[in-house]
């Protein structure tokens, strides 16, 4: 973890043990998609995503699902910040639509270079705890211009 550098807080936090669930269930739906290329599983993740990204994650089925794997594993909860989260959910969001758009078009290797990158990350969140969009939202915040656009 980075040292040293603050981090706007928004107040509202989210259940971490729940956002490494959702990050273990997007590895699996991405490599399902390669495997199987279906570039269906990329508008879902899209459409997931957003919802968590930009709606506080109302109506996000991976949410759900992760809320009901945890509790039904009776998992402690650690709550953290929720706007690096949703920062991270943004990005997902586009590294989504670039996929879902370069799988449709049969840009295989671009494809799988993304999808490559969406696995990387959602692995690194998923066991190792490490938010790879919160280091960058750490790293970002100390710009005006990012901290004007983190208060939306």
């Amino acid at each position: 973890m980075l040292t040293g550098k603050s981090c706007p807080i928004s107040g509202k936090k989210v259940n971490e043990t729940v956002v490494r669930i959702i990050a273990l269930q997007v590895l699996i739906l991405v490599l399902i998609s390669m495997y199987l290329n279906l570039y269906i599983i990329p508008l879902f993740l899209v459409i997931d995503f957003y919802l968590r990204g930009f709606l506080n994650g109302k109506g996000s089925l991976l949410r759900l699902s992760a809320l009901f794997i945890s509790k039904s594993l009776n998992l402690s909860a650690h709550f953290v910040d929720e706007k690096p989260k949703q920062f991270a959910a943004k990005i997902g969001f586009l590294a989504s639509l670039f996929l879902f758009v370069f799988q449709f078009l049969n840009f295989d290797l671009t494809a799988l270079f993304i999808a490559s990158a969406l696995c990387f990350f959602a692995s690194l969140e998923s066991f190792f705890a490490i938010c790879v969009g919160c280091i960058l939202y750490q790293q970002f915040s100390q710009f005006s211009w990012f901290r004007v656009y983190s208060k939306n």
